[in-house]
């Protein structure tokens, strides 16, 4: 999809098509797409429940789950920490 948006850009810079073109070729796009997965019986998970297959929850908020992270100041040291970290700073 994003080579044929290139490839419309490009024409947008020669002339040959208009912004509102591309802009009303997108919103088409994306509409027939949004019309095929509601017909579809695709059945989606939310993140967390996803995520909660393969991970620890946090033992601290029970929201979120352990990630590890590596440290920005020290390279190759890591630590585990919550991904709700930005609701709450946690860390082990």
């Amino acid at each position: 999809m994003t080579a044929l948006w290139f490839e419309y850009q490009k024409e947008i810079e020669n002339g040959t098509r208009t912004i509102e073109n591309f802009l009303n070729y997108v919103q088409n796009n994306i509409e027939i797409e949004i019309k095929a997965i509601k017909e579809s019986d695709l059945k989606l998970s939310s993140t967390k429940t996803t995520q909660a297959k393969n991970t620890i929850a946090c033992p601290q908020c029970k929201n979120g789950f352990l990630v590890r992270r590596e440290s920005k100041n020290t390279k190759g040291a890591f630590f585990y920490g919550c991904s709700e970290f930005r609701k709450i700073f946690i860390q082990f």
